[in-house]
């Protein structure tokens, strides 16, 4: 059966937990008859189940998500992934306190450039783009795809982290 938590009032929340064949939770739903702090406390939940903790943008798993119902339609699409690079040597010469500023920093630009709902952390210093935007997507095919990848850079180029002393992350 369904987990079901009754209260004295009469309200009562269900909370059903969807699996793939290796037992792994692909989906958790909260469900409620009461439109007061319990709705509140579970749309703060949903939130935090879909972004990443340190940087703000969607998780690996929202992202993957969003990939998988962009894929349902025959629009052109395309999907980047992309890491930080030498992001193991700022953390072992700046320490792990920069390390966290570059990620943070390194989203918000991927973010300004492909727009906050394309844009997830992988893990770690991994990012990837979902790029549905057809002129972006014309830019490609016409001058490559470094063409559209060149307003990232510039964006990246602008990020100021004073113990970097003057360096910024690249990808």
């Amino acid at each position: 059966g369904t987990p079901t938590q009754n209260y004295k009032d009469g309200n009562k929340i269900e909370f059903i937990v969807h699996r793939n064949a290796d037992k792994q939770i692909i989906k958790a739903v909260f469900t409620t008859d009461t439109v007061d702090d319990h709705h509140a406390e579970l749309s703060i939940l949903r939130v935090v189940a879909s972004r990443d903790a340190l940087t703000g943008i969607s998780n690996r798993f929202s992202g993957e998500k969003n990939v998988k119902e962009a894929l349902q339609t025959p629009d052109a699409k395309i999907f980047a992934i992309m890491d930080c690079d030498s992001f193991k040597d700022i953390n072992d010469n700046y320490g792990h306190p920069t390390g966290d500023k570059v990620l943070i920093e390194v989203a918000k630009a991927l973010s300004d450039v492909f727009g906050r709902d394309n844009v997830m952390r992988l893990g770690g210093d991994e990012f990837a783009a979902l790029i549905t935007d057809p002129e972006a997507i014309g830019l490609a095919l016409d001058e490559g795809i470094e063409a559209i990848f060149a307003p990232m850079h510039k964006r990246l180029e602008k990020i100021e982290i004073p113990q970097l002393k003057g360096k910024y992350p690249t990808l």
